[in-house]
């Protein structure tokens, strides 16, 4: 039969977490099956079991307001037979801390565009794009990947100059070009929902590659669509010569996101 055990007091700094914590692990330890459900709005229970929140979208609040189920938050932990509902700081969901942090990506992903090398055409600019799109993608939930993602690309089909070489317009995403811009808010929220809740270098780097097929895919696409090229030119101009070098960018991605992922 279960039970219910609840840890609660009015004030802060008394050791509820502390408490609940290692009640439910030594419970755990102890062979029963355990679930801790962390209503703190700073999720330190969830933190306090080893869980990246950086991986997790949603929590306790959002179950509690209707917008997701409690099977949807728990999670297991590192401890056999403990899980967590877990909790995301809800207060801060889109708190200007979040928001400044999605902001400086978005500029990164700017000055990552302008650290380009113009290629004759029809061949795309090699630029570090595919380096720092990863790098978002393992540092950031998935919501928040593609939201700045889609803000990056808007803001260049309105005419501001954040695509490689300074360029920007719709006409842009029009252009041959058009293919491998639209794919980076899917292939990257696809790695990001991929990346796991353990960080690893090695680990990182080889789930990032998932983005290549996706962003060659759509790339080679529009190449074939805008250009009218076959599909053999347009792999051999477009995708190709481009992958040994992408392979080292989603390595060094998952190297630096490790390190990130530490601070």
């Amino acid at each position: 039969m279960a039970r219910i055990i609840a840890v609660t007091n009015q004030k802060g700094g008394v050791g509820k977490t502390t408490t609940a914590v290692n009640v439910s692990a030594c419970l755990a330890e102890a062979g029963k099956k355990s679930l801790i459900i962390d209503l703190d709005p700073q999720g330190n229970a969830t933190s306090g079991l080893g869980v990246d929140k950086t991986t997790l979208d949603g929590g306790t609040y959002d179950a509690l307001i209707g917008n997701r189920t409690m099977n949807d938050i728990i999670v297991s932990t590192d401890i056999k037979r403990l899980f967590v509902a877990h909790n995301l700081e809800a207060l801060m969901s889109m708190s200007v801390k979040k928001l400044t942090k999605m902001a400086l990506f978005v500029a990164l992903l700017v000055v990552s565009a302008y650290l380009s090398i113009p290629l004759p055409h029809p061949i795309p600019p090699l630029t570090l794009l595919t380096m720092t799109g990863c790098l978002i993608a393992l540092v950031m939930t998935p919501s928040e990947t593609f939201l700045i993602c889609l803000v990056y690309v808007l803001l260049g089909a309105v005419g501001l100059p954040v695509f490689a070489n300074g360029e920007g317009g719709l006409g842009v995403i029009l252009n041959y070009k058009g293919g491998y811009i639209l794919s980076w808010p899917i292939a990257y929220t696809v790695l990001s929902a991929l990346k796991g809740n353990k960080p690893h270098w090695l680990a990182y780097g080889l789930r990032s590659l998932v983005t290549i097929p996706i962003i060659y895919a759509m790339g080679v696409g529009g190449l074939m669509i805008v250009l009218g090229l076959d599909l053999k030119t347009a792999c051999m101009t477009g995708a190709l010569p481009f992958i040994p070098g992408d392979i080292i960018k989603c390595l060094i991605a998952g190297f630096l996101a490790c390190k990130i992922r530490r601070l």
